[in-house]
């Protein structure tokens, strides 16, 4: 079928479930009909920028934002290491974010100027189509009137339903309240802020719209906390840190419209039937249950202890009723691990081989491990594990190399898995590398280091891999120089690659990288500053000899500038002397 012939309604359809960045590469000059699709009749821009090279993304900035910015729904912005000071560079772009008026939704990421962010929220109240913000990483050293400042500038915006809010001041992420009431706020994500419980009826003061309250910490309640009805709360997640649960259980007490409870406690425990008792009595509309407890016993008897808290959990309302399953793990014989089975089930601590109890029907054990996505103990597969576990969802994975036989039988498949994390590589481990990689046809990110007792292990230049876009070798436990850079370059693992992190022990290495590497968008690189040189040559009468210069960072900046092309971005790392970001 001939794609021309489809209708532009089909067209504008399906432009829809495009990122902005993808639209003008695949539509853009094709024929005067599609650049007019792009530049009149398309409405619902959404572009995100967190992955893109910056030579297009000063393409996208400079020629296209200008005649589509009243048509842009969605906007994410980021300074992470991929794309360094990008923030500021868009701004330098546009006049200002008031041009943005149908704009619905704003991403920042990894922001670190508070002054940057006033501005920004500045000019969105103008914005009356703006619902959701969402500031992730972002970090500042200021103190608390600024972050004061940050709150009453979101809370001011007209239109805003959904808050995302993950900023620390000097790395803490206490709590400040609003002193400005929001009308229309109905779902904040404070993302691992700390609060006294008698805060969130403050909070609810200053929001009476709230409806879902996310993320937030709370870590003491004071002895004279008085609880008010919270009627408005429809769902809660929170995690809990003070040692009287009895507050907490008053607080779930005035939140009788609460159909999503998430809880993670880390303090005395409530068994089955105290919770049976909570819901049923106060929680009458609740219909997701979700809980986390992680206890330490003293007891000599910690079997006994188990059995008791696991059978509380076995009763008609949590079998026949809610049909709402737990798991519990005993760990190192002091610690209890105690998640409802709906939790991913992701292998940080926990250990396969210590006892696990469930409450399911047995017929649905094998659920504890299908919906397991992390695995993170890389010497979780060196240990005995039951015959009946499969992994067969697993996202994200941490290997300890060689790999032993029942791996396979173990993890069957690798079609989820997006990133890899490999240890102690050796030569010698080459062909279980490649078959990794071979399985996993949808992996993004792999990480490696060698065996730092090793000399640099050259096989890896040698697999292959179609899928993988992200190398991080900064861990390699190596120093590559000027001929291992070139050949890395030249490999036929990176011949995709379009971000890589690495440490180098010549300047240089950097430039013919970026040269070899074609599609390169960003490069992470660091030297040890004991090492770091410049091979200046100089010819002599009758041979070419070089010496060397150590380098500070600001003096590896100016040599690459005059070096590489004068689009690249290059950003020292403000807590690294001698590591670099390069956005290409």
């Amino acid at each position: 079928m001939n794609l021309e012939l489809l209708p532009n309604e089909m067209f504008l359809t399906l432009f829809e479930y495009f990122n902005g960045i993808d639209l003008f590469r695949a539509f853009y000059n094709l024929n005067y009909r599609f650049n007019n699709l792009l530049y009149k009749q398309f409405r619902f821009y959404c572009f995100k920028f967190q992955s893109i090279s910056k030579r297009n993304f000063d393409m996208i900035c400079q020629q296209h934002l200008p005649f589509i910015a009243d048509r842009i729904i969605t906007l994410h912005l980021s300074n992470s290491g991929e794309t360094p000071n990008q923030i500021n560079l868009f701004r330098s772009y546009i006049s200002s974010f008031n041009q943005f008026t149908q704009l619905q939704s704003l991403k920042l990421f990894h922001l670190n100027s508070h002054q940057t962010l006033l501005e920004i929220l500045t000019e969105c109240r103008y914005l009356n189509n703006l619902t959701h913000l969402n500031l992730h990483s972002c970090s500042f050293q200021n103190d608390q009137v600024v972050l004061q400042s940050i709150v009453d500038q979101i809370w001011s915006l007209p239109k805003l339903t959904n808050c995302y809010f993950d900023i620390s001041i000097a790395r803490q992420h206490s709590v400040c309240l609003p002193k400005i009431i929001s009308s229309s706020l109905e779902c904040i994500t404070m993302f691992y802020h700390e609060f006294e419980i008698n805060q969130i009826n403050q909070l609810l003061e200053y929001t009476p719209r709230l409806k879902r309250l996310l993320g937030c910490y709370l870590t003491s309640i004071n002895d004279n906390y008085i609880a008010y009805p919270l009627p408005t709360l429809i769902d809660l997640k929170i995690s809990f840190y003070s040692g009287d649960i009895s507050k907490l259980i008053i607080f779930l007490q005035n939140v009788p419209n609460l159909c999503h409870l998430d809880i993670n406690i880390f303090t005395e425990r409530i068994d089955g039937y105290q919770w049976e008792k909570i819901i049923r009595n106060y929680l009458p509309k609740l219909k997701t249950f979700k809980l986390k407890c992680r206890m330490t016993f003293i007891e000599r008897n910690l079997k006994k202890q188990v059995d008791k808290l696991i059978n509380s959990f076995r009763t008609s309302f949590w079998i026949d009723e809610h049909k709402w399953f737990f798991r519990c793990f005993t760990y190192r014989k002091l610690f209890i691990h105690f998640y409802t089975l709906s939790h991913p089930l992701d292998y940080h601590f926990e250990r396969i081989d210590e006892k696990c109890k469930l409450t399911c029907p047995q017929e649905d054990y094998h659920q504890v491990f299908n919906n397991t996505t992390k695995i993170y103990d890389m010497k979780l597969f060196n240990q005995p594990i039951p015959s009946h576990i499969r992994f067969l969802n697993i996202k994200y994975l941490h290997i300890e190399f060689p790999i032993n036989d029942k791996f396979w039988f173990i993890v069957p498949s690798l079609n989820r898995l997006r990133s890899l994390n490999v240890s102690s590589y050796a030569d010698s481990y080459q062909l279980q590398l490649q078959t990794l990689l071979d399985r996993a046809s949808h992996l993004e990110t792999l990480t490696i280091s060698q065996d730092g007792s090793l000399s640099v292990q050259l096989s890896l230049f040698k697999c292959t891999t179609t899928s993988v876009r992200r190398f991080h070798l900064g861990n390699y436990n190596h120093c590559f120089n000027k001929e291992q850079c070139i050949t890395l370059s030249r490999s036929p693992l990176m011949v995709q690659c379009e971000v890589l992190s690495i440490e180098v022990d010549d300047p240089e290495c950097i430039s013919n990288l970026i040269k070899n590497m074609t599609h390169l968008r960003s490069l992470y690189v660091y030297w040890d500053d004991k090492k770091n040189s410049l091979r200046l040559f100089r010819t002599t009468n009758d041979a070419e000899s070089y010496y060397k210069i150590s380098l500070s960072a600001d003096e590896v900046i100016q040599w690459l500038k005059v070096r590489l092309p004068s689009t690249c971005s290059i950003i020292k790392v403000s807590d690294y002397p001698n590591h670099i970001h390069i956005w290409i």
